[in-house]
């Protein structure tokens, strides 16, 4: 589908039910009526084979109707990832940004020589139109310190320090790249589609957690892009000539997981990284301890007095209670030291909720500014609102932090950082007070057994809807809204009043055809599968993942393979003593599917369950899974159903567990 043809459904769809004229459309979308005209034939062939229709009315316009809404819902958040995510594959682009793109992914990420008579050609435009895309570009290059150099026979390239380009790269191919859900973490480009990324993460994770750093989400992520990045360089020789620090403590913990992480990666993937690498990872894990080197000059203890100072000043002119917050001035240090040290090596950290902060609690963002800004270690050195924003989130928290009460036992799960955990604990605590106890605040990939033991509900920033954990939880914003108190209003009050947990979200009542279209879009016969005799753990989860990978690309079983691994060393994925329910830690598939074996004998899933019969296989969709859940409630009650599992070991067929299924959804 061509990129107008997308946006032209898109406008349709924001106006389903409503006709909108040809003029309107053409106007909107800056091309003639005709062409509408033309490009609405084509759409009308295309949506009518998935789930949807145009209906055209003379004298009223166009009309985008569904037929099969989670069909269509799918189709067009593959079109939308295809078209904006992979639109630098594409040979054919139509617009200034396209064109703007491809040039850019020609020149740093492919590192093709280009020649503007043949660039003009590709593009199908004239030579005054590529000069102009060119003068663009220039402009955005000079902040980074680079320029284009075109010489008459080796073409057009960019030219400047390594360090520099990287820093382009990473902010302008990736800096679209927002968590909201597990499933985007790293799988936003087919730039590393190459890479293993699912070993790449459990190699950041394994030494991090051996050593003790703690990493929020977003550390995780920019840690992988980064090494990511690195290996891609490094592969076509691109390594960077200067980047040094100073570290005068040679066991300084940082150095010694950044060296494990980056020996690891050279053995798994026979690439050589450059000392340059390991200093510049040092600064991404950042520094959780205090043996660590004096940044600019400044030592911890000098920062921690002047930091004391600062709190007793706001305490005196603002009424604020904040110098005796302990958790306060613990964060902010552990926060300072690290951001001392990009800002020395001007390594700028994207903030996710800059524009939240600044839109919503300008006020609190203003005073953290103003006060800090009186640290003598602050006072000298620019630090970009990024980095102010981060600083932000510890006084919000700090603002509303209170005493922690008995009630439910939750856990709150945030991607940005023990900053905004600390606020989103704040809020929930305000609001539920004796209701809810938090009893932590982690990051996703913090999850494991012993950390979810007694958990009766998990909060999260982070949508884990695709995420088996056995135990409820409720997707929110870090802010904490009024729908997200609602919800877990609705939860809490349900519970709290004797009823039996609802192991969801909040429920919604589905209509027996929304049961089945769920059911048929995820679940087929072919994935339902029956081992006879004696089977082997390995055997079964291998010939599960066989069934779903007939609809992916050629890297989703390895991947998958990979992302079980990794999502069971986070926490357990076996419910009860006959059910396991393995699942990626990331989403890899793009259609997503569930696979079921039957094992009437049962097989060893490990030394503490034995017996496992029924083994779920979830491959959530990477693209979307707004209706996954459903799926994963219905199993959850399938695990709490014993007699129901005896009939489909009775039967083994696929139309009982169809009939189970639908029954219990």
């Amino acid at each position: 589908m061509k990129s107008k043809e997308c946006d032209l459904l898109l406008y349709l769809l924001n106006y389903k039910g409503q006709f909108v004229t040809s003029k309107e459309l053409s106007k909107v979308l800056s091309i003639s009526e005709r062409t509408v005209r033309t490009y609405i034939k084509n759409l009308q062939i295309i949506t009518d084979e998935n789930g949807a229709e145009i209906v055209a009315k003379q004298g009223y316009g166009y009309q985008l109707n569904t037929k099969r809404p989670m069909q269509f819902e799918m189709f067009i958040k593959k079109e939308r990832f295809d078209t904006c995510d992979h639109k630098l594959e594409k040979d054919f682009v139509d617009t200034s940004d396209e064109r703007q793109n491809y040039i850019l992914n020609k020149l740093l990420l492919r590192e093709e020589q280009v020649f503007l008579e043949t660039l003009a050609d590709k593009l199908y435009i004239s030579r005054s139109t590529l000069t102009k895309e060119m003068n663009y570009i220039k402009k955005i290059l000079e902040p980074y310190d680079l320029c284009l150099l075109n010489k008459s026979n080796k073409g057009v390239r960019i030219v400047g320090d390594e360090s520099n380009k990287r820093s382009f790269i990473m902010d302008y191919f990736f800096k679209e790249i927002q968590f909201n859900s597990i499933q985007e973490y790293a799988y936003q480009t087919s730039y590393f589609d190459d890479m293993p990324i699912a070993k790449l993460i459990m190699i950041i994770l394994e030494e991090c957690r051996n050593l003790k750093i703690k990493l929020s989400d977003v550390m995780v992520q920019n840690v992988l892009i980064h090494l990511m990045l690195s290996i891609k360089r490094i592969d076509k020789d691109l390594e960077w000539k200067q980047f040094k620090v100073d570290f005068s403590d040679s066991d300084n913990v940082e150095v010694i997981v950044a060296e494990r992480i980056i020996r690891r990666i050279e053995e798994e993937m026979n690439i050589c990284f450059p000392p340059e690498e390991i200093a510049y990872l040092t600064l991404h894990l950042g520094a959780k301890n205090n043996r660590t080197f004096e940044v600019n000059g400044i030592s911890m203890s000098e920062m921690e007095k002047e930091l004391e100072s600062v709190l007793q000043m706001m305490d005196e002119e603002t009424g604020f209670s904040l110098s005796s917050d302990r958790a306060l001035k613990k964060n902010l240090i552990e926060h300072l030291r690290p951001m001392l040290m990009r800002v020395e090596q001007s390594v700028n950290l994207k903030n996710p909720l800059l524009s939240d902060i600044l839109r919503d609690y300008k006020d609190i963002f203003e005073i953290t500014k103003a006060y800090l800004c009186k640290m003598p270690s602050l006072s000298k050195i620019e630090i970009d609102d990024d980095e102010w924003a981060y600083l932000t989130l510890h006084f919000m928290a700090a603002m509303e932090r209170m005493k922690q009460r008995s009630g439910l036992q939750a856990l709150v799960i945030c991607s940005t950082g023990h900053g905004s955990a600390q606020l989103l604990k704040s809020r929930i605590q305000k609001e539920f007070g004796d209701k809810l106890n938090i009893v932590a605040e982690i990051g996703y990939f913090e999850l494991n057994e012993e950390i979810l033991e007694g958990i009766d509900l998990i909060i999260s920033s982070v949508n884990i809807s695709s995420v088996i954990t056995g135990v409820p939880s409720i997707h929110v914003s870090v802010f904490l809204g009024e729908k997200d108190i609602t919800k877990i209003r609705t939860f809490v009050d349900g519970n709290l009043s004797g009823k039996k947990p609802t192991k969801e979200e909040y429920p919604v009542k589905l209509s027996q055809l929304e049961k089945e279209e769920i059911f048929h879009n995820y679940i087929q016969k072919n994935k339902f599968l029956v081992f006879q005799g004696e089977a082997m753990r390995t055997e079964v989860v291998k010939a599960l993942v066989s069934c779903l990978e007939k609809e992916e690309k050629e890297s989703f079983s390895s991947s998958m393979m990979d992302q079980i691994d990794l999502r069971e060393k986070m926490s357990q994925i076996v419910f009860s003593d006959s059910v396991a329910v393995p699942h990626p830690a990331i989403p890899v598939g793009e259609k997503g599917g569930v696979a079921l074996a039957v094992i009437p004998n049962g097989i060893k899933w490990d030394d503490d369950y034995q017996n496992i019969k029924f083994v779920f296989l979830i491959s959530p969709s990477r693209i979307g899974n707004q209706k996954i859940k459903y799926i994963g409630q219905t199993i959850v009650r399938f695990i709490d159903h014993p007699e129901l599992q005896d009939a489909l070991i009775e039967t083994q067929t696929f139309e009982t567990f169809q009939d189970i299924f639908l029954s219990l959804m």
